[in-house]
This record gives C-alpha cells, structure tokens and sequence, in this order.
C-alpha cells in the first residue's frame, strides 16, 4: 500500500513539475492544503526503485514570500511559481 500511495502522489504532484524542474539541484515547496504532509524527497522517482531525494534536495516553506524573507536560502536559478493547482 505505501509503494502505491508514493505513485500516486508522484502523479498526482511531482510529475506535473518535473519538466520545469529538470536539472534543478534544490527546490523549494511552499505546499498548501494536503501537500503540507507530503514527504517530497521519499517520492518515488521515474527510475524504479529511485527516490527524489538522489536527484534533489526539497525545502519547504511556508509561503513563496518565505524565499524573500530568507535570501540567503534562495538559489540563483529561475524560480517557478504555481499557484491555483487543482488536486483532484
């Protein structure tokens, strides 16, 4: 059960980002709603038996004004703001 929970979360969040996000090396969520329990860096990459996290690093914040309010955590790539996602 928890191996098909991580692939459905997979689906249902990371694999509409992860084009925009190929490459990145750190990212960080600024999650609403469910999304907040949602351990990004244990989902289930493409590769089987892979996670996220040996691609990435994940921080979470609590708003995308967290990343102006904390410049030194912000990285100095491109950021990709998503806003009204609807979950399903």
């Amino acid at each position: 059960p928890d191996a098909a929970a991580g692939k459905a979360l997979q689906k249902l969040l990371w694999k509409p980002l992860a084009k925009y996000l190929a490459g990145a090396d750190r990212i960080f969520v600024a999650p609403d709603g469910f999304a907040w329990g949602v351990p990004w860096s244990a989902l289930p990459a493409e590769k089987a038996g892979s996670y996220l996290i040996e691609d990435h690093s994940f921080e979470v914040v609590r708003s995308a004004a967290h990343l102006l309010e904390t410049p030194a955590k912000a990285s100095t790539g491109v950021p990709l703001l998503v806003g009204g996602l609807d979950h399903g």
